[in-house]
């Protein structure tokens, strides 16, 4: 609340003093905009969201697409350079799936062309030890599966991750 400019100095504090009276109260809702009942939100199910069919596509694409990306991304962080783009290493795993948490144990190389012990072990390293996520959609299951990883899908996980830490710079001409 302002006071005049030209108030007295008595009357600014009578001014300061003074109490509003409350506001009215309205019925709840009186000012919100009609909705429509078929535009009503859906209230939110209580408890943990419905387990996925392991043979549905929605688990394929959650768990197998995901899993072996984020395999070869593990994989790419040994990887430097100098391998041909179809050289390959194949990996052997088992997953277990508990209360939507996923882990893997006994990874083993099955196959390799790559002709490098220490990237293979390095490979297998990673692998082993990626850490697992969870994903409460996803029902208790076990199975054994393989991974193959080329070095090509290495040089394209390399190549972000270089982006992500060198970003592209603007070139300028030295003339």
């Amino acid at each position: 609340m302002r006071a005049p400019v030209d108030a007295a100095p008595g009357q600014v504090a009578e001014l300061a003093s003074r109490t509003l009276p409350p506001l009215p109260e309205f019925p709840a809702g009186r000012n919100a905009a009609p909705v429509d009942e078929e535009e009503a939100p859906e209230p939110v199910p209580a408890g943990p969201p419905p387990k996925l069919d392991v043979n549905s596509t929605e688990f394929y694409q959650r768990f197998y697409e995901m899993l072996g990306s984020r395999l070869t991304r593990e994989a790419a962080f040994c990887y430097n350079g100098g391998k041909e783009r179809d050289q390959k290493v194949k990996f052997s795993y088992k997953v277990f799936i508990r209360d939507g948490r996923v882990t893997m144990r006994d990874v083993k190389m099955v196959l390799s062309t790559l002709g490098d012990p220490a990237l293979e072990r390095c490979m297998q390293e990673k692998v082993a030890a990626y850490a697992s996520w969870k994903d409460d959609a996803f029902p208790d299951y076990e199975l054994e599966d393989e991974v193959l990883i080329r070095v090509r899908a290495l040089k394209k996980h390399k190549q972000e991750e270089d982006r992500e830490y060198f970003p592209p710079t603007k070139l300028v001409d030295a003339e």
